[in-house]
């Protein structure tokens, strides 16, 4: 009793949906001396031309992070191997806002556009310069009481940052 089969045959087998890996992607956030900065926010998102249900899964990854008090951002459950814009949203008060940058999510590494991790990304403090004219306003010093010199004195929150001292020399 043997049983044969005759002709072409169809089979429909069901593909297996597989899951890409998906991360957690960590950076620190730092001012130009190395200081880690609370407070700024990141968005991480999927760039269009890598939208290719192929290659996101199903998932448009659009998310936003902001930095804890050691200057930590972190995005959690990130697709790997595809391409992303990070943009910083919200900069620390004072500083000037990071550049946004294509990224490449490798298993739980951000890769910069020149093929390096990026480790942290660094703001530079927003510098600005002061201009001081010294107008004496005593009647050409006719009660003989003008001092010799002044002193100006910069401060930033609450803090001297620089100060010079202004005569009829340079004033």
């Amino acid at each position: 009793n043997s049983d044969t089969f005759e002709g072409p045959y169809t089979v429909a087998f069901k593909v297996p949906q597989v899951e890409g890996y998906k991360g957690n992607v960590t950076f620190k956030k730092t001012d130009d001396n190395g200081k880690a900065l609370a407070g700024a926010q990141f968005r991480l998102a999927l760039k269009a031309n890598d939208a290719n249900p192929a290659h996101n899964h199903g998932d448009n990854y659009n998310e936003t992070a902001t930095s804890d008090a050691n200057g930590i951002v972190k995005f959690e459950n990130v697709p790997s191997g595809h391409q992303y814009t990070l943009t910083e949203t919200v900069t620390p008060t004072g500083y000037i806002p990071a550049a946004a940058q294509d990224v490449t999510v490798s298993y739980g590494n951000l890769i910069g556009a020149d093929g390096n991790v990026l480790n942290a990304i660094t703001n530079v403090y927003n510098k600005t310069s002061v201009t001081v004219t010294k107008n004496w306003n005593d009647k050409d010093n006719q009660d003989g009481k003008r001092p010799a010199s002044i002193i100006v004195r910069l401060l930033a929150d609450n803090k001297e940052i620089s100060m010079v001292t202004l005569n009829e020399g340079n004033g």
